[in-house]
Parts: structure tokens; sequence; C-alpha cells
């Protein structure tokens, strides 16, 4: 996720797993436009460079938003618990941060990014902040969760049962509270059939998410 605070780009990596274990930290990233000399004689700016580790296990996706009246600089980051001894484990969280400027320095120069709210998810595939004007309207988390149980067989979509939840910033609170539950009729957060299409591309977005079937994504 790219943003900026102050006129700094800030850029957000959601680390999923090393291949070894999903107890990866994520990273967040500082833009440095210094120039610096290389060996060839020439100059180049260093870019991005690390500015902050937050503690994440199978960290599956990152939102920044401004939030309120205030403009609060808000980053999200959906996790999972990784795997149990018995098999995979789908409860896990999304962890809200507000990054605080150190005192005495531009904003975006220095500080820090705060855990100000853990949210409860369950197997939480994709996140997104964004605005609604007018009536009602405020600033918005969406928490695409996924599933909280392994499939039995290839093809078990019925697995894939948990609803999206949005919501809503509190300005009074600093804090996220529930809003909506997105549920419906039958409904499953992958396609029950995808006829003519490999499994693993039909109705899939360009950030997907393996299944622990190895197939299906999300």
């Amino acid at each position: 996720e790219a943003f900026s605070i102050g006129g700094v780009p800030f850029l957000a990596v959601a680390f999923h797993s090393s291949g070894a274990t999903e107890d990866v930290p994520s990273y967040i990233y500082r833009w440095n436009s210094s120039e610096v000399r290389q060996a060839d004689g020439y100059t180049r700016v260093v870019g991005f460079v690390p500015f902050e580790v937050l503690p994440t296990s199978g960290a599956t996706s990152a939102t920044f938003l401004l939030c309120g009246p205030e403009r609060t600089p808000i980053l999200a980051i959906s996790s999972s618990l990784g795997r149990a001894i018995s098999g995979a484990t789908h409860k896990g969280s999304v962890s809200v941060y507000r990054f605080s400027p150190s005192s005495g320095t531009p904003s975006g120069t220095s500080g820090t990014f705060t855990l100000a709210q853990s949210i409860p998810a369950i197997g939480a595939s994709g996140l997104d902040l964004f605005t609604i004007l007018g009536k009602g309207g405020g600033d918005f988390l969406v928490i695409a969760n996924r599933q909280d149980q392994v499939p039995v067989s290839l093809g078990d979509y019925s697995a894939y049962d948990q609803v999206p939840e949005i919501h809503k910033w509190d300005t009074g609170a600093g804090l996220f509270t529930l809003h909506q539950r997105l549920s419906g009729p039958g409904f499953e957060s992958v396609p029950d059939s995808a006829a003519g299409l490999d499994a693993s591309q039909a109705f899939c977005s360009p950030n997907c998410i393996p299944g622990d079937d190895g197939v299906t994504m999300s």
C-alpha cells in the first residue's frame, strides 16, 4: 500500500510467509530522496528505506486512509494466526495503527505507528479503507473475511462461508466500530463453480490469496 504523510511517500508491505513459517513481520518503508554517489561516479536517489517493523503473522493486506475531520493517519494490516499443530487456523485479526509524529518535527519526517485497535477477523484475505460523502457517510474499513475451516476436498467451496464486515470510524473514540455485515442467502466467499475456467484463475483478483487446497483463491 502506497501512501503519503505530510507530503512524504511511504510504502506498507504485508509479508505473508517466509516459506517456512507465517510468523513473519511486515514492513513500512519511507522514501529517501537523498542522492548518493556510486562507485562508477554516477549519483542515484536512495529510494525507499525501512522505517518501521510491525509484528504480523500471515499478513494478507495493508490499507491506509486519513480518517475523520482531523485527518488522522490510519494504517490497517490483516493477519492470520498461521498454522496450529493440528492443521490450519484462520482466526486472525486486523491491526489498526495510528501515526504519531515526533514532537517538534514536521509530520512524516519522524514518528511511529502505534497500535490503536485490534479487530477480530476470520481468514481475512483483503482490506480496504474508503470514504463516503453525504448523509450517513464517513470513513469505513471493509474486511474480506474468508474461511474458518479447511476444505475437505478439492472443489469444496462450502468452507469459504465467512461474510465481509464493514467498520466505521468513530471520530470521538478514535476507533472503528462494526457498522454492517454483508451477508445474504447462500452466501459463499468464492463461486461454487467455474465452468470453462481453471479454478485457480476464475473470479480471481490481481492480489489473490491461495487457499489451503492449494488451488482456490480469493
